[in-house]
């Protein structure tokens, strides 16, 4: 991991930790402390509890719906959003609204797809409030790239 590792994971710990009981790292953080992204921003993302009120430099709180307990897990004893809960804050439009966001996205999925990966793109508002059409429209896309059950070819009851 190297010095730089330690550093930035120490300035995640202490972010969490002056944010207060109940925070996490979240957003790009997250996604960069989980592996996701290469490096994440200078300024720390944070979700934290309602009443954490005053302002912290170096600390981007976000004033979103707490995570559920499923949605949150530690990464080197730093609390931090899930992967899937991270995922869908950090493909969220405030960091896709940009014409060069916008076209490294397409890139991204064009790269995914010659790797043999579909994208299947969800909103925040989707994920929140249809998570069984998500659930189904996945299952739907899983289904569709299984290859045809074998029969058995010993002749016996599968």
């Amino acid at each position: 991991m190297g010095r730089a590792g330690i550093e930035v994971r120490g300035r995640l710990h202490a972010a969490a930790l002056a944010c207060g009981q109940g925070s996490v790292i979240s957003h790009r953080s997250a996604a960069a402390l989980l592996g996701l992204l290469n490096e994440g921003p200078v300024v720390i993302d944070v979700i934290a509890p309602p009443e954490r009120g005053r302002k912290i430099d170096g600390i981007r709180f976000h004033r979103v719906r707490p995570p559920r307990l499923e949605e949150t897990g530690t990464v080197d004893g730093i609390p931090c959003t899930s992967p899937s809960r991270t995922l869908v804050e950090a493909d969220s439009r405030d960091f896709h609204a940009t014409n060069l966001a916008f076209e490294r996205d397409r890139w991204r999925d064009r790269e995914l797809l010659r790797a043999g990966y579909a994208t299947l793109r969800v909103t925040y508002r989707e994920a929140e409030q249809e998570p069984e059409a998500i659930a189904d429209a996945v299952a739907s896309a899983l289904a569709a790239r299984l290859p045809p059950a074998l029969p058995n070819s010993l002749g016996g009851a599968g």
